[in-house]
């Protein structure tokens, strides 16, 4: 009667402490043995117990502050959790259901995350988020082996991911003061497109948000609910999504297109690009600089009064290689050591903090105003096939057809194959004829679109396309022969 009432004590549990023993992985000086590891969960107590004079069995503590010591039978996970590791629990008490999405995951940095949490959990009672689990869960002192013995028994419970009957698609507003009108129109456009085109397959959920806390914390909720596989659309006006994959309970959670001018993509691998940012711009516009016949290498280039260094430059050969390997051809850069152009040559400019003066500049960097008196402007924008269409309504369009046909690639879509699903869909085209491929791996921000127009600005004057499609980077993409019909 007392043992079965030590095991009653102990049936309710935060979701992650037990969850987590899938993923630890120790090294080991000798074998382990699953039918060990299966009789630790079932009976608290390892397969050679009758036969050692050193039992091999669970030891744990009384939850919270309390120094009780619990052994064996007292504290076998399956008294709490069932023999399958679906959880239950009798009146309050429940336990949580250990077979996971993310103990199935192939993400390493998943895994590894989930190693981190289970020993900072069993060591000192606390959950993902720093709270302090439930005195009705032990804090268990396992050594290595049974670490290891644990892990890979509660693995095999977990064969097929759990997640919901339909993944949902998030969406992030900031309503702001800040907030600029293309940004409501974008969000209105993609929300009517998606519900038309995914009908009853996801579950769209839209999330309004006044500033970068709140978006913040809302991305971590999101995090958590395994069932949310990706976020569409979120402005970074002022905030970078969470990158800690320890809150993220089916895997890392993934922004698909962000709306920037110039993504920050090597600090932020949890995003997917439609539009590149500076690198493939500069491309665009030095390429269709270098065939335009009027040039005079090197070409010159201000980056701001702030010494930028050897990242500037690596930056740079990057721009040439790819411009080589698209046209045969390699530029060159001289740095000029004040933003005045020598008389009838032209320049790129990469100041973000002024505005470019007098001269022929390319500018691939976001500027708010218009060229000044003497003063022309190249600029490349993602090419908008024809007809042209508004900015807002080709992203919301491009968005949405991705994620109709990502979610048609497979029978049933999870957060950990999301990207990598994504990255596989071939080369998608809309009804005026502008094609995208999202990459799966985009290190330096290119972005889907592998096409660019290069404008030209002048003061008081319309804008005039110098070259309607510059192609940029097409040893990157990865096109199928037949694009999937996702119109």
């Amino acid at each position: 009667m007392q043992a079965a009432c030590i095991r009653r004590r102990h049936c309710s549990a935060s979701s992650l402490l037990l969850a987590t023993f899938v993923a630890v992985v120790g090294c080991q000086s000798e074998p382990v043995r699953a039918e060990d590891g299966r009789s630790l969960f079932e009976r608290g107590v390892g397969v050679d117990a009758d036969t050692s004079t050193s039992p091999r069995q669970l030891s744990a503590r009384a939850g919270a502050d309390g120094s009780w010591v619990l052994r064996g039978p007292a504290v076998a996970c399956a008294n709490c959790h069932g023999f399958t590791g679906a959880g239950g629990g009798e009146g309050y008490l429940r336990a949580p259901d250990l077979r996971w999405p993310q103990w199935s995951s192939t993400d390493e940095h998943v895994l590894a995350a989930a190693r981190v949490r289970l020993r900072t959990a069993l060591a000192h009672g606390h959950s993902a988020d720093g709270r302090r689990l439930a005195a009705a869960m032990p804090r268990f002192d396992l050594d290595d082996a049974q670490f290891e013995a644990l892990s890979q028994h509660l693995r095999t419970l977990t064969v097929q991911p759990r997640i919901a009957a339909k993944p949902t698609l998030a969406l992030l507003r900031m309503r702001d003061a800040g907030a600029p009108a293309f940004e409501q129109e974008v969000h209105r456009l993609l929300t009517a497109c998606l519900t038309d085109r995914l009908k009853d397959r996801a579950t769209i959920e839209v999330a309004e948000v006044s500033d970068a806390q709140q978006a913040t914390r809302q991305w971590v909720l999101w995090q958590k609910r395994p069932e949310v596989v990706a976020v569409l659309a979120p402005p970074w006006r002022g905030w970078r999504p969470s990158i800690d994959t320890s809150k993220a309970d089916g895997g890392p959670l993934t922004a698909l297109f962000p709306i920037v001018s110039d993504p920050e993509a090597s600090s932020h691998h949890l995003a997917q690009w439609l539009f590149g940012g500076v690198l493939p711009r500069t491309a665009a516009l030095v390429q269709t600089w270098m065939l335009s016949g009027t040039q005079k290498e090197p070409l010159w280039v201000w980056s701001g009064p702030g010494e930028r260094g050897a990242a500037l430059w690596s930056a740079l050969d990057q721009v040439a290689a790819v411009i080589e390997q698209d046209t045969g051809r390699r530029p060159s850069w001289r740095r000029l050591p004040s933003p005045i152009l020598p008389n009838g040559q032209a320049g790129l400019w990469l100041d973000e903090q002024q505005l470019p003066g007098p001269g022929w500049w390319l500018v691939p960097v976001g500027v708010p105003s218009r060229p000044g008196e003497n003063a022309k402007w190249w600029m490349a924008s993602p090419y908008p096939g024809a007809p042209a269409r508004g900015l807002t309504e080709r992203w919301a369009e491009a968005t949405c057809m991705t994620t109709a046909a990502t979610l048609t690639e497979v029978e049933t879509l999870t957060r950990d194959r999301w990207s990598s699903t994504v990255g596989r869909t071939g080369r998608l085209r809309d009804k005026g004829g502008w094609e995208w491929h999202v990459p799966l791996d985009d290190p330096e921000g290119y972005g889907a679109s592998a096409a660019w127009t290069v404008v030209e600005f002048r003061q008081n004057a319309r804008p005039i396309p110098v070259s309607p499609q510059v192609n940029v980077g097409r040893h990157r993409a990865v096109a199928s022969d037949n694009p999937p019909d996702t119109r």
